[in-house]
């Protein structure tokens, strides 16, 4: 029997298509590149987040799909700090409306 895919990445469209008909849901991690103090990274936020959420798909790749993540958002307030990349309030709040319109999305936020 062959496995289900649950990567967005390693799908071909029809595969996409497929999921997107089998009412599968688009976990959809959310997170971004901001400063955490001179002990992490900045990318922290997005690597804990995916593998949250890869962590929850395996259990269940028959229900979702895991879709790339979006790796920025609204953090105006770490601009101090190199390396933090911020967007607009308007255009994250559109973005994610945007991302995958075609699914349900469950959005994990690593903030």
């Amino acid at each position: 029997m062959a496995s289900v895919k649950y990567d967005y990445a390693e799908m071909i469209w029809y595969e996409i298509k497929e999921a997107a008909e089998q009412d599968r849901v688009a976990l959809l991690p959310v997170a971004t590149y901001e400063d955490h103090g001179p002990h992490l990274p900045v990318d922290v936020d997005v690597v804990l987040t995916t593998e949250i959420c890869r962590r929850a798909a395996v259990r269940i790749p028959d229900e979702v799909v895991l879709v790339p993540p979006v790796g920025h958002g609204y953090s105006p307030h770490h601009m101090d700090f190199h390396g933090t990349i911020t967007i607009r309030w308007i255009r994250s709040s559109i973005m994610l409306k945007m991302s995958v319109a075609a699914w349900r999305i469950m959005d994990l936020s690593g903030y």
